[in-house]
């Protein structure tokens, strides 16, 4: 399991501020105060760590790419046994628009389950994972090592303790908030908006030699019907000191427009091509096929990763 940082206090959702863990700390947690004489363990008012407690992290890679890491934590208790669960989703995006190695694509998402328990002392909070349950995926190893925290409530936050300095911060969620549940956000909770503009462009240089730049604007709309829209592709190819026979000039541009028709479960989505039009052009042939789309929104709601036959891309939303 990948050691988490703690990190400034992010927004997840409305009216709900998460903390997040950045760097490792070498702050030693002071340990609690001795009990004066007449105070007993009744006496003193028990903590309670009981509801579901949020983190979320966005950093970058060694090698540049996004990495965005959240967790959805489940605890119950029992006086001053703890029980329950935690959800770790990390999704690592390319940003240089060239695929990963493991599985082809510009993106993937891992997803754990990680069962945990403990007890309280005093004022401090103790927790063991006890299993961890990894879904299969090319891009993990599938390697992890059992964890133990040392915790302290503060106020809505709970500061977890782990391995040799570690730290992260969990911000408790208000009763009654919904959010997005990791992996199942269509049943836990209302999800990151969809609708909005998207972008993506690349540029690239052909076999020929020619310059080639394309790029893309989607315009999406979700519903309770579905998903609906359209996207401009347009495809530019410029030779520098040259012409191309059909056009007789340097540059050849080609604009289609693709209807767009889909639906999300949660954070996954599905959108296909329905329809397009294309403007005349005699360098174009005007042969289209259309395609079916699979991809994921990420947490944050900014990067939408759609993957096709043996192609992806990674749509941005536009500010």
């Amino acid at each position: 399991m990948q050691l988490r940082r703690l990190a400034p206090w992010l927004a997840l959702a409305p009216m709900v501020a998460l903390a997040a863990c950045a760097g490792r700390s070498s702050l030693q947690r002071p340990d609690p105060a001795r009990p004066s004489k007449g105070d007993t363990q009744s006496q003193r008012p028990q903590l309670d760590v009981s509801g579901v407690w949020d983190w979320v992290y966005r950093s970058s890679s060694e090698q540049g790419d996004l990495r965005i890491e959240q967790e959805e934590w489940h605890l119950s208790q029992e006086g001053t046994r703890l029980s329950g669960y935690y959800d770790r989703e990390v999704v690592t995006l390319s940003t240089d628009q060239r695929p990963f190695r493991c599985n082809g694509a510009l993106g993937y998402t891992r997803t754990t389950r990680v069962k945990v328990a403990g007890h309280i002392e005093g004022e401090r909070i103790i927790l063991h994972e006890i299993a961890a349950d990894a879904q299969e995926h090319p891009c993990d190893n599938g390697v992890r090592s059992l964890m133990s925290y040392v915790g302290e409530l503060q106020g809505g936050f709970l500061r977890l303790q782990f391995g040799s300095g570690g730290q992260q911060v969990l911000t408790r969620r208000a009763p009654g908030v919904r959010m997005a549940g990791i992996g199942r956000s269509s049943s836990g909770g209302d999800p990151q908006p969809i609708s909005g503009v998207w972008e993506w462009e690349l540029s690239t240089v052909d076999a020929e030699g020619d310059l080639r730049v394309e790029s893309e604007e989607w315009h999406l709309e979700e519903s309770q019907l579905g998903i609906t829209g359209y996207y401009q592709r347009t495809v530019r190819r410029q030779r520098p000191g040259g012409v191309f026979s059909c056009n007789g000039r340097p540059t050849i541009v080609t604009s289609t427009q693709y209807t767009i028709r889909g639906h999300r479960i949660g954070d996954r989505v599905s959108l296909s091509e329905v329809d397009f039009k294309a403007q005349p052009d005699p360098c174009d042939n005007g042969l289209r096929r259309l395609d079916t789309y699979h991809g994921s929104l990420s947490p944050t709601g900014q990067e939408l990763l759609l993957s096709w036959g043996s192609g992806s891309q990674m749509l941005r939303r536009r500010p």
